[in-house]
């Protein structure tokens, strides 16, 4: 809204440069999207976890523990691989105007804590491999231009919600004057590689989660049918509600140098 807009001025909304063009590209690469988030994922498993765990058998101990551990750094490289082709700042700008969800195909947990998770791996993911060298990829939108913002996706999209090439250049002479920060070197390929990273930090995740249950005792076999391990517990499994709900209930935060603070002694003073 206009910072200097009166109670008797009538309200100007500012538009979003990408609010028309992300739906519209979302919905045109569904099917590249979907794969990237589950296919490849799945055969990045079934190539470097399912043989390694198939000839162990049933285990559990170290022995599983450094098979997951291998597999971690494995899903890493190829995150590395995606991110390192832009800025640290580019993927935090391309990827917080995502929303905030996991998608459908994920057939496992989806909540709101394991969003958070995994959205916080794709974040260090960005931060540890983005191209730090590279400051060309984001910019004021003054410098760009109507054929080529968003990879000439913004005119095609803004053409097709609005009727006319002509109303969607009026659109894009106003959209310039709201100096707005945006991506100027964004290519299709850039919006499905950023679900190709959140399908890879979900894999990470669930890897993780993986060698929390070895790491507590549980005895693991390759499930061929479900393409994932198949758990024998022989721990209590109040352990886990136990801890969980430990961290649930923990009001409090850290700060940047790692410090925990209580939530109730900062705000008593």
């Amino acid at each position: 809204m206009q910072e200097n807009a009166t109670l008797d001025d009538p309200a100007i909304v500012t538009q979003f440069y990408y609010s028309q063009t992300f739906p519209y590209l979302m919905s045109k690469w569904r099917h590249e999207i979907r794969r990237r988030l589950k296919d490849v994922p799945e055969t990045l498993r079934q190539r470097e976890l399912a043989p390694k765990f198939d000839a162990l058998g049933e285990t559990s101990g170290d022995g599983a523990w450094q098979v997951l551990r291998n597999y971690l750094d494995s899903i890493e490289h190829c995150i590395g691989k995606i991110v390192r082709g832009h800025s640290p700042s580019f993927w935090f700008h391309l990827h917080r105007r995502i929303r905030p969800m996991l998608a459908e195909v994920h057939e496992g947990k989806t909540d709101d804590t394991t969003v958070a998770l995994v959205r916080r791996i794709a974040e260090l993911a960005y931060s540890k491999y983005g191209d730090l060298a590279r400051t060309d990829d984001l910019g004021p939108i003054l410098r760009t231009k109507l054929e080529t913002l968003l990879d000439g996706a913004w005119y095609e999209a803004t053409a097709h919600a609005l009727g006319s090439k002509l109303k969607a250049k009026k659109q894009y002479q106003a959209l310039k004057w709201t100096k707005q920060v945006v991506m100027t070197d964004f290519r299709v390929a850039d919006l499905c590689d950023v679900f190709g990273v959140e399908g890879l930090c979900y894999e990470y995740w669930w890897v993780s989660a993986a060698m929390r249950s070895i790491g507590k005792g549980s005895i693991a076999k390759w499930d061929a049918k479900t393409a994932w391990l198949r758990y024998k517990d022989n721990v209590n499994p109040l352990c886990f509600d136990y801890y969980d709900k430990r961290n649930s209930e923990a009001r409090g935060f850290e700060t940047r140098l790692g410090t925990w603070l209580d939530e109730a002694d900062v705000f008593k003073n």
